[in-house]
């Protein structure tokens, strides 16, 4: 059996029915401790977030059978004893037990955390995991208790993972060479996220890559104006500095696993790839000099080679 709390929160049995949770004191209850799910939660606490300021006259009689019905139901949803999420009682008060693979909260997580790891070698599985994770989402996180005191900090923290989430989507995108991909999903994630940068940044690199130099400058002109007329900042120096770079052509904004660039040798242009794959054509047109970012030579010898490669200064004359 499964909880689902990537949406309303739902019980889904072992042959994926769904399971009638109607009463909202008992949807309450089994909010709060899915929030903690794993750590004990007081009996005080849980007797707050059910009834508030309208606590019945005896509490603790009335949680107890509350408690017994969570649990009769959370039974009846499992094939076996050892499918079922327990709902155990641990002084001061209760502690739901059960497995990553029956939250799909945790099962997102693990899956987002195992994309990240293979990102930059495999993206193409990273992308098929990010997928995976993404398609567990029904809407927000405890849609119906977003806004209560006690669930307002898990549901923000998986939002916001979410939002990452989709990010690392983009990257893998981008890494295979999926320009359009990129575009496509970051132009509703930026509608959503204003004022977020990054994926402002992410689409500005996608548009560079598929060749729209102007619209990806457009996207920081328009991100750079609305961030000084909300809130009178002006975009992070990355983000001043990746202008520039799209303004120049700079190949080093590549983010294919085939084309991307090779790493410059000391003095000299970095190379890109003979055989460049279709998408990544575009924007290979202007290569980057990499001598402004050099370590200074080491040895005399080196410096002889260095001020042979660079141009000479005119002398200075004297006063």
């Amino acid at each position: 059996m499964q909880v689902r709390v990537l949406g309303t929160l739902e019980i889904v049995a072992d042959d994926r029915a769904p399971v009638s949770l109607a009463s909202p004191k008992l949807r309450r209850l089994l909010a709060a401790l899915v929030v903690d799910a794993t750590r004990v939660v007081s009996a005080d606490r849980l007797a707050d977030v059910v009834w508030g300021d309208d606590q019945p006259e005896h509490s603790t009689g009335a949680l107890h059978n509350l408690v017994s019905r969570l649990r009769r139901l959370l039974r009846s949803a499992a094939a076996s004893e050892d499918h079922a999420v327990t709902l155990l009682t641990r002084a001061p008060g209760y502690v739901l037990a059960l497995d990553d693979d029956q939250l799909d909260a945790r099962r997102f997580e693990r899956l987002v955390q195992e994309a990240r790891t293979v990102l930059d070698d495999d993206p193409a599985r990273a992308a098929a995991d990010l997928d995976r994770a993404l398609d567990l989402w029904r809407g927000d996180a405890y849609a119906e208790f977003g806004d209560e005191t006690f669930a307002r900090f898990e549901a923000a923290r998986l939002g916001e993972l979410r939002v990452g989430a989709h990010e690392a989507r983009v990257e893998a995108a981008l890494a295979q060479g999926h320009t359009d991909d990129a575009i496509a999903r970051l132009e509703p994630l930026i509608g959503r996220q204003a004022l977020r940068e990054r994926p402002h940044a992410q689409l500005m690199v996608a548009l560079h890559l598929a060749g729209r130099q102007a619209e990806a400058l457009a996207v920081y002109r328009r991100y750079r104006a609305r961030l000084g007329d909300e809130l009178g900042l002006e975009p992070s120096t990355a983000l001043q500095d990746l202008e520039r770079r799209v303004l120049r052509g700079d190949p080093t904004l590549i983010r294919c696993t085939r084309c991307r660039p090779r790493p410059p040798r000391r003095g000299r242009r970095a190379r890109l790839p003979a055989t460049a794959c279709r998408r990544c054509r575009p924007s290979m047109s202007t290569p980057v000099d990499d001598r402004a970012t050099c370590r200074r030579p080491r040895s005399s010898s080196d410096a002889r080679r260095w001020s042979r490669r660079s141009p000479r200064r005119s002398a200075m004359p004297r006063s």
